[in-house]
């Protein structure tokens, strides 16, 4: 018992599993959930996002995770997301209510933009999430231009294109990037409403 309490404290989680169980029946028990944060100062984000187990993780990997989050706070997410599994590695910010970025310090090569399905999918094994067809979300590795990655899709989600006028003084149809397609691509979808040709001969 005191071994297993000095390995909690270093590492964040300790738990004890019968020996004839299997690699998928202990991946069972492990549930990421996550909780939402407003945006606050850095240093203020990672002692929340940490919930005062700062010797859960390295110095370097706190350093990692304040980098990234100052990448994440210029793009001017609206929360900021905490994950609260047992083995508290995940952070993240959502963007809007389909796009969320989730990161993790410990297998910090890559992270994942994730769309409609996003509260599924961040339940999910990062194992799981890669051996499946990657419908639903994003993965941008953390190699040179990472940042740009980020912001480029961001903006291309958030953007509204406009069309042909329809008709009526000041009313443009728009269409908005909205989520993704198969291919992990946001598809397009018009959302403005068109008038029926009655109304148009009537004006």
């Amino acid at each position: 018992l005191y071994n297993l309490n000095i390995l909690q404290e270093n590492v964040g989680a300790a738990d004890v599993y019968p020996s004839a169980a299997t690699l998928a029946q202990y991946i069972e028990t492990i549930r990421l959930g996550w909780q939402i944060l407003p945006p606050g100062t850095l240093d203020d984000m990672i002692r929340r996002m940490l919930g005062g187990k700062q010797g859960a993780i390295s110095q370097e990997q706190e350093e990692t995770m304040r980098e990234r989050l100052a990448v994440m706070d210029r793009l001017k997410p609206g929360k900021y997301i905490a994950g609260t599994s047992e083995f508290l590695r995940y952070f993240g910010a959502m963007f809007e209510d389909d796009f969320v970025v989730f990161e993790n310090v410990q297998y910090g090569n890559a992270l994942y933009v994730m769309f409609e399905n996003w509260e599924a999918l961040s339940r999910r094994s990062r194992i799981d999430l890669l051996k499946g067809e990657r419908d639903g979300f994003k993965r941008i590795l953390h190699g040179e231009g990472w940042a740009d990655k980020l912001k480029a899709l961001l903006r291309e989600h958030r953007t509204y294109i406009p069309h042909i006028s329809d008709g009526i003084s000041g009313q443009f149809s728009r269409a908005r990037l909205i989520g993704p397609s198969a291919g992990g691509r946001p598809p397009r979808r018009l959302l403005a409403r068109f008038p029926s040709p009655r109304c148009a001969r009537a004006s």
